[in-house]
This record gives structure tokens, sequence and C-alpha cells, in this order.
């Protein structure tokens, strides 16, 4: 964050280390106001800002190059479907690495990844086999896609609405 709480100035940044270096952004234009100017530094690499204000980055230093290393990946999330009828969620937008995890407490429930978003599609894999027993089944989504998971005990998926599509990007 650029902060100015007095004079005139601006946040711009520039494509070389120098005050006359061709203008990329202007983050905060000329201004006598407070301001604060938020810049994301989402990349490794070296940005050049400036204030482009009269003589001001030349002969007054209001000059800076903020150099990154390598960002770090989001941390991956645990996406929690509760396994039953009507499960509280019936779409989960992921990031690759994250985790959705099927937790069932009652009933007789699998858990099936289908090969595309309807209830009679192919199977894919199995993530959980068919059973009364309570558990909680988990898979991490390893890429980019649309991933389907449905209950296939007969009538689950149609009438008891067990089906979750999961929309993977970030990769």
């Amino acid at each position: 964050s650029f902060v100015k709480s007095s004079g005139f100035h601006s946040v711009v940044e520039v494509a070389t280390n120098d005050c006359g270096g061709l203008r990329v952004q202007t983050h905060q234009q000329s201004s006598g106001d407070a301001f604060t100017a938020d810049v994301v530094m989402d990349k490794a690499g070296s940005r050049t800002f400036i204030c482009d204000v009269g003589s001001h980055c030349a002969s007054g230093g209001m000059k800076t190059t903020v150099v990154t290393g390598p960002c770090a990946p989001p941390a991956a999330t645990t996406h929690f479907v509760s396994w039953t009828f009507n499960p509280n969620v019936t779409s989960i937008d992921a990031k690759c690495g994250d985790t959705i995890a099927f937790v069932k407490t009652s009933g007789f429930h699998d858990v099936i990844e289908k090969d595309a978003d309807s209830c009679s599609a192919n199977n894919q894999a199995t993530i959980q086999a068919p059973t009364s027993s309570a558990f909680t089944a988990e898979v991490v989504v390893p890429k980019a896609g649309t991933y389907v998971y449905a209950c296939t005990v007969q009538g689950h998926c149609d009438n008891g609405k067990m089906k979750v599509v999961v929309n993977v990007s970030g990769c």
C-alpha cells in the first residue's frame, strides 16, 4: 500500500527502473487529498513505482522498486458435503488441491464420480462403496475441470437430489 497524507502526489507503475520509464499503470491519479493506493503483488519479479508530479521522482527521490519472490499457492480448502437426501450443497467452486469431504451419518449411500452432469451418466470412480455405516469420504480435486459426484443407490440421485457438481479452477 502507498499511503499519502499531505502534498500533491501520484502512484504510477513504470516499465523500467527510471523516472522516465514507460507508464504501465496509474494506481493513483495526482491528488492533493490523502489517499491509500493498494497494489496487489501477485507474481514474482521487480516492479517500479514513481510519483509523476513535476520533478518529484527525479529530484525528490519519489521512486521505489519492489522485488517479490515466488508467490505461495493459496492454501487448500476442505468443502464439506452433508451426504444425505437434499444435501447442503449442490455445486462447489473449488481450486486445484482442494478436498471435497462427503459426510454421511445415516442411511444407505455411496459416493461415485460420474462422467457427466447427469444421474444416468457412466460411473468413473468409486469414492465410497454403498454402506449403512457412517463415513467421511474425501477426494482431492487434482486439476481444472468439472467433476460430478452422486449416490447411485436406486432413486437417491434423481429423487433425493444426491448429486454435487464441483467446478475446479486455479491450476
